[in-house]
């Protein structure tokens, strides 16, 4: 019998991964049950036990935090580009790696997982240190880009008001396509420009 490798065992994953993303993108995590997950797989039920043997919870755990990672892997590399993009060009590149159209899921399904990960935390304690590890990642990214753009006079206002105001920004355009969909990121990202180059220099963000 054929040995299975490790890279074998990490397609399997990943495509598992994919289907549960799907599924939950169309009935939220506690609509969806793992027969329906392991329907879109097209695996049998043992493989997906095997792969995953903490049930829906770990599939839903490990879907977050790979989705999520991608955003932080995608900031890391733009801290370090150079030339800089500027704030439109970066604003509209996350949702663009959050498109893929080979597994069929795109932004619109990152930001239904989006919401339903931030309605699950307070019940999964675990979920949600991970999900604020990962978050404290890209606030420090994304101050290293604002420091940068501030630096080259791309934005007015202080680099602590810029990493907050988009990250703010991102927040609400996931919701918003989560909820209406059809969400013009190009557009958001022009106007998100528009507002850093204007506003006066201040290192106050009040509270929400």
């Amino acid at each position: 019998m054929p040995r299975v490798t490790q890279a074998f065992r990490d397609r399997q994953r990943a495509r598992i991964c994919v289907a549960a993303a799907r599924c939950f993108a169309r009935a939220g995590f506690h609509a969806t049950s793992m027969d329906d997950v392991i329907g879109e797989t097209g695996m049998s039920s043992a493989t997906v036990y095997r792969h995953f043997p903490g049930g829906k919870q770990e599939i839903i755990r490990e879907v977050c935090t790979l989705r999520i990672g991608r955003v932080v892997e995608h900031l890391d590399r733009l801290v370090g580009t150079t030339p800089l993009p500027g704030v439109a060009e970066a604003f509209a590149s996350v949702p663009g790696i959050l498109h893929d159209s080979e597994t069929g899921t795109d932004f619109n399904t990152t930001a239904r997982i989006a919401v339903n990960a931030w309605s699950e935390m307070p019940r999964d304690p675990g979920l949600r240190e991970e999900m604020r590890n990962h978050y404290l990642i890209i606030r420090t990214h994304l101050l290293a880009l604002a420091t940068r753009w501030s630096q080259e006079g791309t934005v007015s206002c202080a680099p602590g008001v810029t990493a907050e105001i988009f990250l703010r920004t991102t927040l609400g355009l996931l919701a918003e396509e989560a909820i209406f969909g059809g969400v013009d990121t190009s557009g958001a990202g022009d106007r998100l420009q528009h507002v850093l180059e204007t506003l006066p220099p201040d290192d106050h963000v009040p509270s929400s």
